[in-house]
């Protein structure tokens, strides 16, 4: 592993053992949705390591003005959303429940957001109130840039190794567990469009999440006789416990433990979600409504409503993925990228199905699929049940959020058949559905690239 030595606050250098265990992290690749894969070795090309004794810290509660300022916030952050609730009240003309083509929009828990945005105005009401002095939380690393502007990642090694309380194993698999978490930093601001700050409240569980999918599939992929692999168990196991605890935490750190959240409870579609939000990273609007409710479901205190902040999460990843197109034009031709066992099942599901489809309406659903899942606007067109043709633009992005579901068959996951498929229609602002037999064409601009 190629590194420097800070010369301000010089450390000990890398073990041979901690070398040997980033090193085959750093060559392992992860593929991910929309053209994407992360490769620490391919991020050393524009992003330096240094390791570094300066002993950090931060902060994990803003100072007492600031609470105060986040206290009138949230308050009229609540009267907002349940001032927006009573707006939306009136059934939209546009819903014929009779429609078999419909599926009605479950409504939002505005209630259940309102409760735990109160909830947590308590809580950084108590910590006003403290008489205790916040105490500053050494950082283990950090991603920013250089003197000449050239992204650096740094490794505070002595936090490190005081950290570990003298376990060199332990030591070992902090510093390969932090310097994960901060090149999906790198890689995150690197990868997609955008000037906005990092909205570090989404950013952080993000880089946790990935850090974790990363070990992961470094462990997964690691034959069991080699020297490496008890020292990437241990490392996954103690970054998953790091991670874990910090849903423990009082501040801005109860953010990072949602990353825990979505490796337990939404590993099937990291390659979507870890894509999804490293196009849009700075894109994202710190001020938008979307944005500041999500913001204070994760923090100071960690989330009662798990689910509500991963919808509210994928709200403000959608929105800022559709501002992005909308403003920059970037959608001329619509690029996807799909594994090709992935591909092999969606087929498998889709010749399953009666009536039997031709190959080249297979052909066509599984383009269309992917596409709607890597892209907020997808056109296509079918045929209604009524015979009427529908020139519909729709996407899948937003398909995380739990949509609703009724007796008609809807599509979720690999079921061993696939006959129709729900989508969220953009035009109408509501889900539809069509069977797959009725699918007449789709958007020429679509480019499906099929990975091994």
């Amino acid at each position: 592993m190629k590194y420097t030595i800070d010369p301000k606050f010089p450390t000990r250098a890398m073990t041979a053992r901690e070398e040997n265990l980033i090193d085959h992290i750093a060559s392992q690749t992860l593929f991910l949705e929309q053209e994407l894969f992360f490769n620490i070795d391919s991020l050393l090309s524009h992003t330096s390591l240094v390791l570094s004794g300066e002993r950090k810290t931060r902060m994990d509660v803003p100072d007492p003005d600031e609470i105060r300022r986040e206290i009138e916030q949230l308050g009229q952050l609540s009267e907002s959303i349940i001032e927006d609730a009573e707006r939306e009240r009136p059934e939209q003309p546009d819903f014929d429940p009779e429609d078999p083509d419909h599926l009605s929009s479950r409504p939002e828990q505005n209630q259940t957001i309102v409760g735990t945005l109160s909830d947590q105005k308590k809580v950084l009401e108590r910590i006003l109130a403290s008489a205790s002095v916040p105490v500053p939380v050494p950082l283990l690393g950090g991603f920013g840039k250089d003197a000449g502007g050239r992204n650096v990642v740094v490794l505070y090694v002595d936090n490190i190794d005081a950290a570990a309380g003298g376990d060199p194993a332990k030591a070992m698999s902090l510093m390969a567990y932090t310097l994960v978490h901060e090149y999906w930093h790198s890689f995150f601001h690197d990868t997609g469009i955008g000037t906005n700050p990092t909205f570090s409240c989404a950013e952080e569980p993000m880089a946790e999440f990935g850090a974790l999918v990363t070990l992961g599939h470094a462990l997964g992929s690691c034959n069991p006789s080699s020297p490496v692999y008890a020292d990437l168990d241990g490392t996954l196991m103690l970054a998953i416990g790091e991670v874990r605890s910090k849903q423990k935490s009082v501040g801005f750190a109860a953010a990072y433990g949602f990353g825990y959240y979505l490796y337990d409870k939404h590993l099937k579609e990291a390659e979507f979600l870890l894509a999804s939000y490293a196009n849009i990273s700075r894109l994202i609007n710190p001020g938008a409504a979307e944005s500041r409710i999500y913001r204070y479901l994760v923090y100071p205190a960690y989330p009662v409503n798990e689910k509500n902040a991963f919808c509210q999460l994928v709200k403000l990843i959608s929105a800022a993925k559709l501002h992005g197109i909308t403003t920059s034009g970037l959608c001329s031709v619509l690029h996807c990228k799909v594994k090709q066992s992935r591909l092999d099942v969606f087929l498998d599901a889709l010749a399953a199905g009666l009536p039997r489809l031709t190959n080249a309406q297979i052909k066509n659903a599984a383009t269309l699929y992917f596409a709607m899942r890597q892209h907020p606007e997808v056109r296509f067109t079918y045929t209604k049940n009524d015979g009427s043709i529908r020139n519909a633009t729709g996407t899948l992005m937003n398909d995380l959020l739990d949509p609703p579901t009724t007796s008609s068959a809807t599509y979720k996951g690999y079921p061993d058949t696939i006959v129709s498929q729900y989508y969220y229609d953009i035009d109408s602002n509501g889900w539809r559905q069509f069977r797959y037999d009725r699918l007449l064409n789709i958007g020429s601009n679509i480019k499906l690239t099929v990975v091994p």
